[in-house]
């Protein structure tokens, strides 16, 4: 079964301002530097929890003022939650990746489909915060980041759209039907009769 949102556009080929390439291409580009950043994270991540307990086991003094300085934001549990959830990430678009290499669409969905209610939910919670406590230039702010992260969500689901329309239609040019289970409607066979028709 495909995955489809109906009231959202296909992007059929990529265009910037000096260049025009394949949506594949896109997608592969988008995708590696995703990951790149991501593991980037990740990596960032790791540190500093390793300096955390570094420099909380040196003595007491230093624990003291490490936490003064980072209680709010910064926890040891809060940033292993981080390195945790941007694992989980670098996983999903590790799959994506790999989906998008071999072109295979099933293994784009995870990504897809989470990151698009992620960016609902927050989306809302974001406009309904900004609207509450009044705040418009942090509603602007969100505007611009939450359309950067949409038009890269439509890119990778513009060519998982593509995969699936491709498969869709060699599938319907060889009379097999793939949207019920994977099982085909009839086997072609080589110049025997078909026992199943």
């Amino acid at each position: 079964m495909t995955f489809r949102v109906k009231c959202v556009p296909v992007i059929k080929n990529w265009s910037c301002l000096c260049c025009s390439c394949t949506m594949r291409t896109a997608a592969l580009i988008l995708a590696w530097l995703l990951e790149t950043i991501v593991a980037a994270n990740v990596l960032m991540y790791l540190i500093r929890i390793c300096r955390m307990d570094t420099d909380v086991g040196s003595n007491a003094k230093n624990e003291i003022q490490y936490q003064n300085l980072y209680s709010v934001t910064e926890t040891k549990e809060q940033l292993i939650g981080a390195t945790v959830g941007y694992a989980a990430n670098l996983v999903l678009i590790g799959l994506m990746l790999f989906g998008i290499h071999k072109k295979r669409s099933n293994f784009m969905v995870p990504y897809v489909a989470l990151n698009l209610i992620v960016l609902t939910v927050f989306g809302v919670i974001v406009f309904i915060l900004c609207i509450y406590y009044l705040a418009f230039l942090a509603l602007l702010f969100s505007a611009v980041i939450f359309g950067i992260s949409f038009f890269l969500w439509l890119i990778f689901y513009s060519y998982y759209r593509q995969l699936e329309d491709e498969r869709e239609s060699r599938a319907n040019t060889q009379g097999i039907n793939y949207n019920d289970g994977n099982k085909p409607d009839y086997y072609p066979t080589a110049g025997k009769p078909n026992l199943l028709a």
